[in-house]
C-alpha cells in the first residue's frame, strides 16, 4: 500500500508540473484555434513547444533568432498542411526583445458591438463620425474637429481593441473571411448613430476606417447622408497576393499565412522602435510621426494584425458601383521624400478603375498632393476647405 501510495504521489507530482507549464497551454489553445489539435499528436506538441522556447532564447543573434523563428513557422505549418510558402522568421526576429514573456498576456474581451471609445465635439447641424485607421484611435482627429467645430456635430471612435481598450473576442477557429471584427464594428457604429439619435450623419474613415465607411453607405444608404474615403482603398495590397484575386482566393491566402500567435510579444519600448522604422510614413512632422508611433504601440500588436488579416479578405471594387450615396475620396500623393511615394500610386490606380462609371456614380475624388498618410497633419487647410465645399453640394434627402 506505502509503494503504490508513492507510486501515485509521483505521478501526481510529475502531471502537475506538466500541467502547470503555461507556454504549452497557451499552444495547446492556439493549435485549437488554428484546427489542428485532433490531427497531432503529443509528440507534435512537445516539437511546438521546444521550438517556440528556442526561438524565444535570450542571448541568440539576429541570424540565429531568424533561424529559430524559421524552423517554428515551418513547423506549425507543416502541422496546417500548408507546408509550402515563406514564413515571416526575420520579421518576427525584429519583434524580438529582452525581459518580454514568451506568450502574450491575457486580454478582456469587449463586449459585443461595443465601441473602444467615442468623443463627442462641436455643435454644427451636419453630424459626422470619424474612424481612425486600425491602431490609433479617435485623438488624431483633435485638431480637424476642434477647427470645424461650428459647421458639424464630431462623434470620433476609437475601434476596440486600441489605446488601451479592449478586443471583441476571438472567433472559436481562424477563418478571416468571417469578418468578425469588423462586422462587429460596423454594428457598434449603427448602435453609436441609433443611441445618440444621429440624423444620417456623414461617416470619415481614414485608412483601414474607410471600410466601415464604404460598407454602412453601401449596406445602409437610407441612413447614411454621405461617406468620405480619407486615403483608403476599395482592396488591401497584399505581397505575393494578385491584386484581382477573387474574395475566395483572398480569403485562402490570407487564412494560410503564418499565425500571427506564434511572434513573440515585445515590450512597449521594442513596439515602438520597430514602428518609428516607418513613421516616416506617417506625416512630415517628426514629433508628430512619434506621436502616432507611440499611440499604434498602446495595443497589443496582434490586436492589429486580427482587424489586417479580416480587412485583407475583401474587396470592395465590384460593391461600389452599386454606390447610391455621395462618397468624396481623399487619396493621398505622397512627396518625393516619403517612404509611401510608390505605393500611393496602388491608391489612385484602385479609385481610377470606376473611371468609365465615374459619370453615373455620386462619387468625387480630390487628389491630396503633397500629403503622406495623415491628411490630417499634412495638409489640413485643403482638407477642411474640400470637406467644406463638398457637403454643400448635398440635396435634401427625404
Amino acid at each position: 500500500m506505502k509503494r503504490f501510495f508513492l507510486m501515485f504521489l509521483f505521478c501526481l507530482v510529475n502531471y502537475s508540473a506538466f500541467a502547470a507549464d503555461p507556454l504549452r497551454d497557451y499552444l495547446q489553445e492556439q493549435t485549437r484555434y488554428w484546427g489542428v489539435e485532433k490531427t497531432m499528436s503529443t509528440a507534435d506538441l512537445d516539437m511546438l513547444v521546444e521550438l517556440k522556447r528556442k526561438a524565444d532564447l535570450p542571448g541568440l543573434n539576429q541570424e540565429e533568432r531568424t533561424k529559430a523563428y524559421t524552423d517554428l513557422f515551418h513547423f506549425v505549418q507543416k502541422l496546417r498542411g500548408i507546408p509550402e510558402g515563406r514564413v515571416p522568421g526575420a520579421m518576427a526576429a525584429m519583434y524580438w526583445s529582452d525581459g518580454a514573456s514568451f506568450m502574450p498576456p491575457a486580454l478582456p474581451s469587449a463586449k459585443p458591438r461595443q465601441l473602444g471609445n467615442f468623443k463627442k465635439r462641436g455643435s454644427g447641424k451636419v453630424p459626422m463620425i470619424l474612424i481612425p485607421d486600425i491602431g490609433s484611435d479617435w485623438s488624431v482627429f483633435d485638431s480637424f474637429m476642434q477647427r470645424n467645430q461650428t459647421q458639424f456635430t464630431f462623434y470620433a471612435l476609437t475601434l476596440p481593441g486600441f489605446s488601451g481598450t479592449n478586443p471583441p473576442p476571438r472567433p472559436e477557429r481562424l477563418d478571416f473571411g468571417k469578418m468578425k471584427w469588423w462586422n462587429n464594428a460596423a454594428d457598434a457604429v449603427l448602435d453609436l448613430m441609433a443611441r445618440e439619435k444621429m440624423d444620417r450623419p456623414v461617416i470619415l474613415g481614414h485608412q483601414a476606417g474607410a471600410y466601415i465607411a464604404m460598407k454602412l453607405a453601401l449596406q445602409h444608404p437610407e441612413r447614411i447622408r454621405g461617406a468620405i474615403v480619407l486615403n483608403g482603398l476599395l482592396s488591401a495590397v497584399i505581397p505575393g497576393m494578385p491584386q484581382n484575386a477573387t474574395i475566395s482566393e483572398r480569403v485562402s491566402f490570407v487564412n494560410r499565412l503564418a499565425p500571427a500567435e506564434l511572434f513573440p510579444y515585445p515590450t512597449p519600448e521594442k513596439y515602438f522602435q520597430v514602428m518609428m522604422q516607418n513613421a516616416s510614413w506617417f506625416c512630415k512632422n517628426k514629433e508628430r510621426q512619434e506621436y502616432i508611433a507611440r499611440l499604434m504601440t498602446v495595443g497589443a500588436a496582434r490586436v492589429w494584425w486580427n482587424y489586417f488579416a479580416e480587412l485583407a479578405t475583401t474587396d470592395l471594387t465590384a460593391e461600389i458601383k452599386n454606390l447610391k450615396v455621395p462618397m468624396l475620396v481623399l487619396p493621398s500623393i505622397h512627396d518625393h521624400d516619403s517612404p509611401g511615394f510608390e505605393s500611393s500610386r496602388v491608391t489612385l490606380d484602385q479609385w481610377a478603375s470606376l473611371e468609365p462609371s465615374k459619370g453615373s456614380l455620386p462619387i468625387t475624388i480630390v487628389r491630396m498632393e503633397d500629403c503622406r498618410a495623415y491628411a490630417t497633419e499634412d495638409q489640413p487647410a485643403k482638407l477642411d476647405e474640400v470637406i467644406r465645399q463638398w457637403t454643400t453640394t448635398f440635396k435634401s434627402r427625404s
